[in-house]
């Protein structure tokens, strides 16, 4: 949740300045209602240390949207993070949020150069400027990525219109759970959520 990623092992800087290089981070998306939703918002964060996750989550009296960034279980030098959005209240219409990406493949420790997509994503390679030590290598950095959607939308839920029969039957179960009776009607749900930005370093 920051412009900048540090990588264990890459270094920039010789002797007592060399630090650890700043990457830029493909992560950097902030998760804002657009304005004029006309809704009052509450908005928290949140940093698990025993599974190595950090949550925003955003949430009115109609939805709640969380953003989980995270480091995979399984493959190394892989981040990730996931935006979801689940309705709270009653109501079929949609519910659309922002996903602002502030990414840009700069950074003051490294040479970088954007290369050609693979498979979809986004290709950034480049080396470190000073080495540790006077003549030493310079240590390379890889980076794939797929950026971030502009924004998220919990679509709007259908109903069917009943047949004369089931009006009654229909109208009964709206009363009793409105929210349930459109999930039961149309096979919809009533989350959305989307995976995206991954981005491995290596």
């Amino acid at each position: 949740f920051h412009d900048t990623l540090h990588v264990s092992g890459v270094y920039n800087g010789a002797g007592g300045d060399t630090h650890r290089a700043m990457l830029p981070s493909p992560l950097n998306v902030r998760l804002e209602a657009p304005a004029g939703m006309g809704e009052q918002l509450t908005e928290t964060f949140a940093l698990d240390t025993n599974t190595g996750s950090f949550l925003h989550t955003l949430e009115g009296p109609r939805f709640r949207a969380s953003q989980c960034i995270y480091a995979h279980r399984t493959l190394p030098h892989v981040l990730a993070f996931r935006v979801s959005i689940a309705r709270l209240a009653p109501g079929s219409g949609p519910i659309t949020l922002l996903l602002r990406s502030a990414f840009s493949p700069e950074s003051p420790d490294l040479d970088l150069h954007q290369g050609p997509d693979f498979q979809g994503a986004r290709y950034l390679y480049g080396h470190t400027l000073t080495p540790e030590q006077p003549g030493g290598p310079q240590q390379e950095v890889h980076m794939l990525w797929t950026p971030a959607p502009p924004d998220l939308t919990l679509g709007e839920v259908p109903c069917p219109s009943p047949r004369p029969q089931d009006t009654s039957a229909m109208a009964s179960v709206l009363g009793a759970s409105p929210m349930g009776a459109v999930r039961n009607a149309t096979g919809a749900t009533s989350s959305g959520t989307r995976t995206s930005g991954c981005s491995r370093i290596s």
